[in-house]
This record gives structure tokens, sequence and C-alpha cells, in this order.
């Protein structure tokens, strides 16, 4: 991309253009992110396997249960299962929260490592991008977790205070005197993603000063992006809401849901690539002009 003659650079939906662009060329960058997903994804079903089998042995039945669950009656083995589960529920709880523990853990330095590998604008290969970024990859994505999980909780707590203090059944009668609350928390918490992200964008791709030299701009491509992504998940939603009442099946309820969870994962990790290329190009732009004009100056 060029300075035009004005001395102007291009406008947001130009530089979203360019990254659509140079996603399109490389199209082997959003398989590797696929690639990562579907190993985290293998890596979870484990260790949620290996944390249901250890649950399981540490479960103590009784004679009684034994012989429910040897019956093979649906409704004596459910209704022995679902005892057995309320009598063990603590372990249960700790059982499991280490398991999702383990896989945030997990996604969080794998994202790091494998997406600053992929997202720079460099020509130097995967394996050093991914050993040179990975620790900004991976402390900034802890920021924005952490700042989004707390602003989450604080307005959950602020919005929906008094359902926690109302008992369920009475929640219906509650509920119109917080559901403006609710709604304004919730726009709240897209105002704070949106911005998180934006950070986030330019802190990963150690180009910060555009956002005081063109905020206006780098908001523009953000937003952009972001309404697009929107757009194609909802889309998606209901055409995959459509097709589901159709079938009406279990099995194709299953396939649906498959696929559903691929194109939104595909098109997250397209998105992802248009939006750092998009920023990257408008960074290099902006370095490289203002260079260019200290040259001139001397």
């Amino acid at each position: 991309m060029q300075v035009d003659a004005a001395g102007n650079v291009s406008s947001a939906l130009d530089y979203v253009r360019h990254g659509v662009v140079f996603a399109n060329r490389r199209p082997h960058l959003v398989i590797l992110d696929m690639i990562a997903k579907l190993a985290w994804f293998a890596l979870t079903v484990a260790i949620f396997g290996v944390a249901g089998a250890w649950y399981a042995s540490g479960v103590q039945l009784t004679n009684n249960n034994v012989l429910a669950l040897q019956s093979g009656a649906p409704t004596l083995v459910a209704l022995t299962l679902i005892q057995s589960v309320i009598t063990n529920g603590s372990a249960l709880v700790e059982t499991f929260a280490v398991a999702a523990v383990l896989c945030f853990g997990s996604w969080v330095l794998l994202e790091a490592f494998v997406r600053g590998g992929l997202l720079p604008l460099t020509d130097r290969t995967f394996v050093r991008d991914a050993a040179e970024h990975f620790l900004r990859y991976l402390w900034v994505g802890l920021i924005r977790r952490t700042t989004l999980g707390l602003g989450t909780l604080l307005a959950a707590l602020i919005a929906l205070g008094p359902l926690l203090t109302t008992p369920m059944a009475e929640w219906g009668q509650i509920w119109p005197d917080v559901r403006w609350a609710a709604l304004a928390g919730l726009g709240i918490l897209v105002l704070l993603a949106f911005g998180l992200m934006t950070v986030e964008t330019l802190m990963r791709s150690d180009a910060m000063e555009v956002l005081g030299l063109d905020l206006y701009r780098v908001v523009g491509i953000v937003l952009v992006l972001a309404l697009v992504e929107a757009g194609v998940v909802l889309g998606v939603l209901a055409a995959s809401a459509l097709v589901m009442h159709w079938l009406g099946s279990p099995g194709g309820l299953l396939i649906v849901g498959v696929l559903l969870t691929s194109v939104l994962s595909v098109n997250h990790s397209y998105m992802l690539l248009v939006r750092y290329s998009a920023v990257g190009l408008m960074h290099l732009d902006i370095r490289y002009g203002a260079a260019a004009e200290h040259a001139s100056d001397l």
C-alpha cells in the first residue's frame, strides 16, 4: 500500500480490503490455526476423560447401587447415577474444576505460541516468530481475558444482584425491574470487549503508536471486521436453526452442530488473520511513511 499524492494513507476500508487479499493468499495460516484448535479440542476431551475416570474411581457404591446398575433398567440406572452424583457432588465439582483450569491454561499457552507464529507480518519462519512473540502474546492475552472476566463478573453482580437474593421461583417477578440494567450491562461488556480486542491487536502487533497517530482509522478497521464477523455468525446461526427445525432427528442435530461449530471456527480464524494483516499493513505504512518524511527533511 502506498501513500497517495495528498500525503494521506488509504482509508480503513482499503486496509480491510488489502487484509482480505493478504489472508486469501495465505490459506495455510487459517489451516494451521484450525489444526491448533483441533489439537486443543482433542486434549480437552482427553483431560475430561481422565477427570471422569478419576472421579468414577473414587465413588463409593453400596450393594443396592451395584444391583441397580446391574439390572440394566434405564430408569433405575439413571436414578442411581443421579443419586451418586449428588452424594459425591463436592468431589465432582473439584475434579472437573481442575480439569477446566487445565484446559483453559493449555489453550492460553497454545494460542499464544501458534498465533505468535502466524499473525506477525514478517519474513521469518513460523517457529522463529512463535518463539520471539510467545511471551508478548501470552501476557497480553491473559490481561484481556482477566479484564473481560472481571468486567463480566462485576456487571453481572450489579445488574443481576437482586436475582441472587431472591428464590428462583420469584425470578419472573423480579426480572422486569432488572432487565434494563441487564441490557445496559450487556452493552457495556460489548464495548469493553471491543476496546480490549483493539488494544490486544495493537499490542500483539507492536503497533501501539498507531493508536495515537490514527485512532479513528484503527477503530474503523477493527469495527468493520467485527461487524462482518458478527453478521456471518448471525447468518450461520439462523440457517442452522432452520436446518435443525427441518431435520428434527438427534443424528441430524449432531451433524448440524458439528458443521456449525466448524464454519464458525474457520470464520473466526480467517477474520483474525484479516484483522492482524490490515492493522499490520497500516502500521508499516505509518512507520515507513514517517521514516521517508524524516529522510526528506534531512
